[in-house]
């Protein structure tokens, strides 16, 4: 971790308004401006001012009558989806063994990070030759079924910057095109299939999960050698893998 840089003002003030967090998260339920003001060691009028913006932000609560401040519902979202994304392998765990045990092959989870997509969690299949994916191992978000199942939330606009994104850094996309006909057919069917895409020679059919809210947090994937994706067993494991993400989508509260 870098200590050794000069906080710019914009950092200045973001440290200002967590320590204000940290401050109502200590001791009593409820706080006033001025205990806030007095704790942080700040002018009321910033205190008052950066309070103002957490309220704002439903990150803190004020109460007209008792003109004190608590922490907000916003807080308890935010914990609801850390707790989800910690808990998550564990709760994908049952679903990714009936994947691999009903396919035969490797089944996958993923979880985007950035602009990227990690996988974090994994059940090999029965077949001796089958996909030796590392866990942490990070890929870009286009490539492969796993990682493009994670950009079903994605507009077109998003999408859009994000080709750009990659031409800007010298790692352009081959079909900006097929890109936006993948992703709006995941939308629409649920899953996706690709073909050496990540890695040749092999090949991966994916879904989107999505938590409590309906958002994509997540992707259950099957991946084998290219050889055994026929046109059948596609359709076979999209069904499967489409049924599993169904599955921990529900157990993660969306429904």
């Amino acid at each position: 971790m870098r200590t050794n840089q000069k906080l710019t003002p914009t950092s200045e003030t973001a440290k200002k308004t967590l320590g204000l967090l940290d401050i109502l998260s200590k001791g009593k339920r409820e706080w006033t401006a001025a205990e806030v003001a007095k704790e942080a060691n700040l002018p009321h009028s910033t205190a008052f001012r950066l309070l103002s913006t957490l309220e704002e932000l439903r990150f803190i609560e004020y109460d007209a009558e008792s003109r004190r401040y608590q922490l907000g519902l916003k807080l308890l979202e935010l914990g609801h989806l850390v707790s989800q994304r910690l808990d998550l392998p564990s709760r994908a765990m049952p679903f990714l063994k009936e994947l691999a045990e009903e396919s035969g092959e490797t089944a996958h989870l993923s979880i985007r990070d950035g602009d990227c997509g990690v996988f974090i969690a994994k059940v090999d299949g029965e077949h001796s030759v089958r996909m030796h994916t590392p866990l942490g191992r990070r890929v870009p978000l286009h490539a492969g079924a796993s990682m493009k199942s994670l950009m079903a939330d994605l507009s077109d606009e998003e999408i859009s910057a994000y080709i750009a994104m990659r031409a800007q850094a010298g790692t352009p996309i081959s079909d900006p095109g097929r890109l936006h006909e993948q992703v709006r057919f995941i939308r629409e069917h649920g899953y996706c299939s690709t073909i050496a895409e990540q890695t040749p020679g092999a090949a991966g059919v994916g879904a989107p999960v999505r938590n409590h809210a309906g958002e994509v947090v997540a992707a259950l994937t099957i991946s084998g050698p290219e050889s055994r994706f026929t046109e059948e067993n596609i359709q076979r494991f999209s069904a499967l893998v489409t049924r599993a993400a169904a599955g921990l989508s529900r157990r993660l509260g969306n429904v």
